[in-house]
């Protein structure tokens, strides 16, 4: 059971224990392609046609980290996704995972197809 002990932790010793975590997750990443942060709502479009809003988190040449309030399936998606020059464009994704991260929000990530 997870206790509140941290929250009279002096500050910078919370945010080292942060960056400690963020490092550990990051040398155990398999991925071999590049990630790069990269926020910005989208639209996520499934096989039958319904949208939901969502956030992308990072992306790759390979794939994409999607932040929403909706549990997916693993399966096929489009992502809309707003251009810097304002066109739309539709990415089709095959979502791999998704897990809660808390307070009814989803982590998930997906490849190009």
């Amino acid at each position: 059971m997870a206790t509140d002990v941290a929250r009279f932790a002096p500050p910078s010793k919370v945010i080292a224990d942060l960056i400690h975590e963020a490092r550990e997750a990051d040398q155990a990443e398999r991925r071999q392609s590049v990630r790069y942060p990269f926020f910005r709502p989208v639209t996520i479009r499934t096989d039958l046609f319904r949208k939901h809003a969502a956030f992308t988190r990072e992306i790759s040449t390979d794939g994409i980290g999607l932040l929403h309030r909706v549990e997916f399936r693993p399966g096929k998606v489009d992502v809309l996704i707003s251009t810097a020059s304002g066109d739309t464009a539709r990415l089709r994704v095959h979502l791999l995972w998704c897990r809660p991260c808390g307070e009814g929000w989803f982590l998930s990530g997906g490849r190009f197809i």
